[in-house]
């Protein structure tokens, strides 16, 4: 994730990340509010970004972190269901399968 500045989440509204030192921010377009998550965050929505699956964005994260797949499921479980732009995001989440993992 180092070398990605910024990208944006095609959705609803479009949301866009930019990397601000050890955090990302991005603003919600309809609540007009900035919010901040850190570097595991932003990995999984930049792979949600680019349409990857969520046993795709499991690995990935299980690999980088050098943690077990179960965990790896159970942090990105986590971490969506308390980001606060979900339905903002949501098409992209069923259209990626990983809605079917949150409601599971």
């Amino acid at each position: 994730m180092d070398d990605i500045k910024c990208f944006i989440i095609h959705g609803k509204k479009n949301i866009i990340f930019r990397q601000e030192g050890d955090k990302y921010v991005f603003f919600d377009p309809i609540a007009l509010e900035y919010y901040v998550t850190n570097f595991i965050g932003a990995e999984i929505l930049y792979y949600i970004s680019k349409g990857k699956d969520f046993h795709f964005i499991a690995d990935k994260i299980s690999e980088e972190y050098e943690i077990n797949e179960d965990m790896s499921k159970e942090t990105i479980r986590e971490f969506l269901l308390d980001f606060p732009l979900l339905s903002i995001i949501s098409s992209n989440l069923i259209e990626s399968d990983i809605y079917k993992e949150l409601s599971a």
